[in-house]
């Protein structure tokens, strides 16, 4: 079965249009990477693979960040990887934690953010990487 221009033109439209909404309802993954580092030296990645928002990402660090606070007297960016890990996933309740280890930048990501101990302030800085920051537009 032949279909012809007019028909071809409509499921595009439909199909644009069905993404348009997906994008707008932020339905559609936004995927991100975190770098967990501490002086450069250990550096670990945690993946995002939807709903890897600003909004998200920053207040799960905060969150994370409180919870260590005054907790150890070096950076231990292990513990702070794994709490972060445990902390943001109910397993009872969700099939697939929101957050997964991985072994670097995927190279597709919406977002990549840091997590670093600044070893001068002696205290965790966070944020979105430079060239990821969302355009004010």
């Amino acid at each position: 079965m032949l279909l012809g221009n007019k028909l071809i033109r409509n499921i595009v439209t439909t199909k644009q249009m069905c993404l348009v909404y997906l994008i707008r309802r932020n339905k559609m993954a936004t995927r991100a990477t975190i770098e967990f580092s501490d002086d450069d030296y250990y550096k670990y990645y945690v993946y995002r693979h939807h709903d890897g928002f600003p909004e998200n990402i920053l207040k799960d660090l905060q969150d994370t960040i409180d919870l260590v606070k005054g907790r150890w007297s070096e950076p231990e960016v292990e513990c702070l990887v794994t709490l972060f890990l445990a902390s943001k996933w109910d397993y009872k309740k969700e099939r697939c934690p929101d957050y997964q280890i991985t072994s670097n930048f995927h190279g597709d990501e919406s977002y990549r953010y840091y997590c670093k101990w600044n070893k001068n302030d002696k205290e965790w800085k966070f944020g979105v990487m430079p060239g990821y920051e969302d355009d004010e537009d």
